[in-house]
C-alpha cells in the first residue's frame, strides 16, 4: 500500500512500521498482567481436581520455598487442606501433641491449652468451646490438622497450588493476634532446646538478690514451725503436702491454712510440693499417658492452690520411665499454662544429668525449662543408700560438675542449686574391723556434731570436699560423717555467683540451723558477686559448732 512521506507519496515498506510510545506502553502492560495471570492461576488458584487420597504419588509442602519429602505429605480432599503433625512438630512447633490414648490433640502456650480429638470438630480453648472448621484426620495411625485452625494459630497461609496439587505454606507478613509463632526461617526449636536468647522472664523474683527456697516436711499435721526464727536470707517456703495417692486421680492433701498464714506474716511465699509416689512407676506411667487424667490432677491442684492460697507449685516427680518423658513434659506444660493465668509460680525438681534411666535420664531438662518458671538441680546424694562405697552426699568438686552438665541444658536464670542440710553417718567397718558399708542414719546439722564430739573425734576440714569429714569408732565398727554444715553450705552457696544461677534451695528445714539462713542470706542477699564472695568469705571455714549443744 503506498504511504505518504513529507506529504509525498513513497513505496518503501520500511517507512511507517516504527511503534509510537503509546503503543509500546499498552503492548509491555498487557504482556505484564498476562504473565501475572498466569502465575497466579498456576501456583496460587484453587486446583479445581485436588488430591483425594494420600498415597504415591500425592501431593507434597511447599514450606518457605523448600519441598518436603514424601513424609510430609500433607492430606487434601474436596479442596480442603491437612497437615500431618509431625510437620506442624519439625517446622514450627515441637511441642504440638498427640495422645493415642484417647485420640487427643493438644495445643499450649504460656496461658493456654486448646485440645481437640481426632474425628470431631469441637474442641476447648481452655474451660471454653471451640468448634472447628474440620476435624482433625487419624488414618492409618498417622495424623493431620486441619490447615484453617494451623493458619490462625499459628499466623500461617496455607494454600492450595492449581498445577499440581501441591500445599504452600508461609508467614504472614502482617501482625494479627498470634498465640505463638515459628521463628523467621521457619525452623522450630527441636524439643527441649534451650533458648537462652529469647526465654520469657522468670514470672517472680525476690525482692532483694538470689532466690531461696527451703523444703519443709511436713508428712502430718505439727506446729513447730510456729517456734522458728523468721530469717531474711529465706524467701519462699515448699511444705511437702500433696501427693499423688494410691486411688485413681486422687490427691493425699495435708495443707494447712494456718502454715500459710504464719508464712505470708512472716514474708515468706509459699509454693507447696507435689510429688508422685516414688515406687510406683507404672501408676505414674498411666498417668502421664492418659490426657484425661492429667487434666483432672492440674485442674484439681489448681483448685487446691485457690482454696489454701498458695504462690506456687513445685513439682517433684521421680523415678518415671525415661520413654515416659515427653509426657511428663507434656503435663508440666500444661500444668504451667494453666497455673500461670493464675498468678502462680511452677518450679520443678530434677535430679543431675547422667545416673539411671528412671531416676535422671527421664527429664528432658532444656524442654522442662522451657515451661516452668524455674528447675531445681537435686545435687545431693552423690553417695547414696545402694553406694558401694561410704562418702560425702554432696562434695563441691561433684556439685559443681553436675551444675556445669545442667547449664548445657537449662538457662542460669531458671536453674536454682539445691544443697543438702543432712549429713549422713556410715559404717565403713563391722565390730570386728572388716569392711561393711552402709548409711546408718542422716542427721541435722547441730545433731551430726554433736555425734562428732560425743565419739571425740576431731573432725578435718577438707577443701577439696568442701566440708569437715569425721571418722570414729562405736561399738558397731568404724564410722564416718561429711559434714553438711555451715561451711558446707558456704562454698556450695558461693555457686550461685559464681555461675548467676536464680538461686538455691535447700532439702531441708528440719534439718537446718538459723546459721545456715544466715550464711545463705549474706551469700544471696549481701554478696555482689563471685569475686566479693572470694575477697571477703573464700572456702575457709569461718563457722564453729555451737558450744554446749
Amino acid at each position: 500500500m503506498r504511504r505518504m512521506q513529507n506529504g509525498n507519496p513513497t513505496d518503501d515498506p520500511r517507512k511507517g512500521r516504527y511503534l509510537t510510545p503509546a503503543f509500546l506502553t499498552l503492548l509491555i502492560f498487557m504482556m505484564l498482567a498476562g504473565t501475572g495471570f498466569w502465575i497466579r492461576d498456576r501456583f496460587f488458584a484453587p486446583s479445581p481436581h485436588p488430591a483425594e487420597t494420600i498415597g504415591e504419588p500425592g501431593p507434597r509442602v511447599m514450606l518457605n520455598g523448600k519441598i518436603l519429602g514424601t513424609a510430609h505429605r500433607p492430606f487434601v480432599r474436596n479442596g480442603q487442606v491437612w497437615l500431618r503433625i509431625e510437620t506442624i512438630r519439625e517446622y514450627v512447633d515441637p511441642y504440638a501433641w498427640f495422645d493415642p490414648n484417647g485420640g487427643q490433640i493438644t495445643f499450649t502456650t504460656d496461658r493456654r491449652v486448646i485440645r481437640m480429638h481426632t474425628g470431631s470438630k469441637e474442641a476447648r480453648d481452655g474451660g471454653l468451646p471451640l468448634m472447628l472448621a474440620a476435624e482433625p484426620v487419624l488414618e492409618s495411625g498417622r495424623v493431620w490438622l486441619p490447615a484453617d485452625f494451623l493458619a490462625g494459630f499459628y499466623n500461617l497461609e496455607i494454600r492450595l497450588m492449581a498445577f499440581n496439587g501441591n500445599v504452600r505454606v508461609d508467614r504472614k507478613t502482617t501482625a494479627t493476634d498470634v498465640l505463638l509463632q515459628p521463628d523467621a526461617s521457619f525452623q522450630a526449636s527441636k524439643p527441649g532446646k534451650a533458648m537462652q536468647e529469647t526465654s520469657r522472664p522468670p514470672s517472680w523474683k525476690p525482692a532483694k538478690g538470689k532466690l531461696s527456697l527451703a523444703w519443709e516436711m511436713m508428712y502430718a499435721p505439727n506446729r513447730r514451725y510456729l517456734d522458728r526464727k523468721p530469717s531474711s536470707g529465706l524467701d519462699v517456703l515448699s511444705p511437702t503436702w500433696f501427693s499423688v495417692s494410691g486411688a485413681k486421680d486422687a490427691i493425699a492433701v495435708r495443707a494447712d491454712k494456718d502454715y500459710i498464714r504464719w508464712a505470708h506474716a512472716n514474708g515468706y511465699k509459699v509454693w507447696a510440693l507435689f510429688a508422685n509416689q516414688f515406687d510406683d512407676i507404672a501408676g505414674t506411667s498411666e498417668l502421664m499417658r492418659d490426657p484425661a487424667r492429667r487434666q483432672v490432677v492440674i485442674e484439681t491442684m489448681l483448685a487446691h492452690a485457690k482454696q489454701f492460697g498458695l504462690d506456687g507449685i513445685n513439682l517433684d516427680f521421680e523415678n518415671m520411665y525415661r520413654e515416659d518423658s515427653g509426657y511428663y513434659t507434656q503435663f508440666v506444660r500444661e500444668f504451667a499454662a494453666v497455673l500461670r493465668p493464675e498468678g502462680l509460680v511452677l518450679s520443678v525438681d530434677v535430679s543431675v544429668p547422667g545416673g539411671s534411666d528412671t531416676w535422671s535420664r527421664c527429664f528432658d531438662r532444656r524442654a522442662l525449662a522451657e515451661s516452668a518458671d524455674f528447675i531445681f538441680l537435686m545435687a545431693y546424694d552423690q553417695h547414696y543408700a545402694s553406694s558401694h562405697e561410704s562418702g560425702s552426699t554432696a562434695e563441691i568438686g561433684w556439685v559443681e560438675a553436675q551444675l556445669q552438665a545442667a547449664l548445657e541444658e537449662v538457662p542460669a536464670e531458671r536453674l536454682l542449686l539445691c544443697i543438702p542440710l543432712f549429713s549422713r553417718v556410715w559404717h565403713e567397718t563391722d565390730a570386728a574391723g572388716n569392711p561393711d558399708v552402709g548409711i546408718v542414719n542422716a542427721l541435722g546439722v547441730n545433731t551430726a556434731w554433736q555425734r562428732v564430739r560425743e565419739n571425740g573425734s576431731e573432725p578435718l576440714w577438707n577443701a577439696e570436699l568442701g566440708q569437715y569429714v569425721a571418722r570414729f569408732a562405736s561399738p558397731e565398727g568404724t564410722q564416718a560423717i561429711w559434714l553438711e554444715d555451715w561451711n558446707a553450705v558456704n562454698v556450695k552457696t558461693s555457686l550461685a555467683l559464681k555461675y548467676d544461677l536464680a538461686g538455691v534451695g535447700a532439702w531441708s528445714i528440719n534439718y537446718a540451723d538459723d546459721r545456715d539462713w544466715d550464711v545463705i542470706g549474706r551469700n544471696l542477699k549481701e554478696t555482689a558477686n563471685y569475686g566479693a564472695w572470694l575477697s571477703t568469705w573464700g572456702q575457709e571455714p569461718r563457722y564453729e559448732p555451737l558450744a554446749g549443744k
